[in-house]
């Protein structure tokens, strides 16, 4: 499967430059207006405001999100403000504060934040296959004498973030049913990143023998850092998880939720979609993701 996502880069290498911003500014404002072919009806919000997370984890860091950002204000006739935060507890708490309208969230995130904030999904990242769903991995170096998880008994273990589906809950759950083996007692060390491109950068530095991520984060993670995917090891693969979703407050107006909605599944450009490692978005709703809700029980 990673192969294929690679192979659809490698398809775009011609695709636009990233975009460069002082470290300092950690509020990624696009400041981009659509032409003004008619105004936004007046219950809208001035402006969109989408908290996420860079895969590297870093607010400073621009990436291939601000592409999505591109796209909405295109669309929707609306300044786009994308607000990059270093943890999706952080992307939760601006959630909550009504400090953002829109986020891109894990499923995990999006099931914990839909109960504490009020969110609904509202569509769904398809796979470069066009599948509703992505899969965890656990990844080591290529060179490293592990050839499975269970090789791997005594040496550092790396999840990305407590609220991450693929770079903790579902392999978290992996540790407990299929090795009957709690994390902690089955490697020296338990870490958490702080994303999916730090655990991939961490295996790759040979500090942590493991590491627990997702497919199509793991390939951002690697064109982002120009790592080669030569370079490391898949040594387990999930069952299919529910797409990454993007979701919205529920006290938006109905329209703002329509128009967004249509505005994301509209996103067809394939420098962009090459860029993100997806296929297309699709519209998804909160009953998508009661799966992670089964999930999540097997963890508490």
């Amino acid at each position: 499967m990673l192969e294929a996502i690679f192979q659809k880069t490698k398809r775009h290498q011609s695709g636009p430059k990233r975009l460069t911003m002082a470290p300092a500014i950690l509020a990624l404002s696009l400041g981009l207006l659509a032409a003004q072919a008619s105004a936004p009806p007046a219950d809208w919000p001035k402006t969109l405001r989408l908290g996420y997370v860079p895969v590297q984890g870093k607010s400073e860091q621009v990436d291939v999100y601000l592409l999505v950002g591109q796209h909405l204000a295109r669309e929707l006739n609306l300044e786009v403000k994308m607000v990059a935060k270093p943890s999706y507890l952080e992307v939760i708490s601006e959630l909550r504060n009504r400090a953002v309208e829109a986020a891109n969230l894990g499923p995990y995130a999006y099931v914990e934040t839909a109960e504490l904030a009020g969110v609904e999904a509202v569509v769904m990242e398809l796979d470069p296959q066009g599948r509703r769903g992505y899969q965890s991995i656990i990844i080591t170096r290529a060179d490293a004498e592990i050839n499975s998880v269970e090789n791997a008994r005594g040496k550092v273990l790396a999840f990305s973030d407590p609220k991450s589906t693929s770079g903790f809950l579902v392999t978290m759950l992996h540790f407990l049913q299929d090795l009957k083996t709690p994390p902690a007692v089955f490697a020296s060390q338990v870490v958490f990143a702080g994303s999916h491109g730090a655990v991939a950068r961490g295996v790759f530095d040979r500090r942590f023998a493991l590491g627990a991520t997702g497919d199509l984060d793991f390939a951002r993670a690697l064109e982002e850092m120009n790592l080669n995917e030569k370079d490391f090891r898949v040594l387990w693969t999930s069952r299919m998880i529910p797409g990454t979703p993007y979701c919205l407050r529920q006290d938006l107006p109905q329209s703002f939720k329509t128009a967004f909605r249509e505005a994301m599944v509209n996103m067809k450009d394939p420098e962009t979609l090459a860029r993100l490692k997806i296929g297309v978005f699709s519209v998804a709703t909160d009953s998508d993701y009661n799966i992670i809700r089964e999930l999540r029980k097997f963890n508490q």
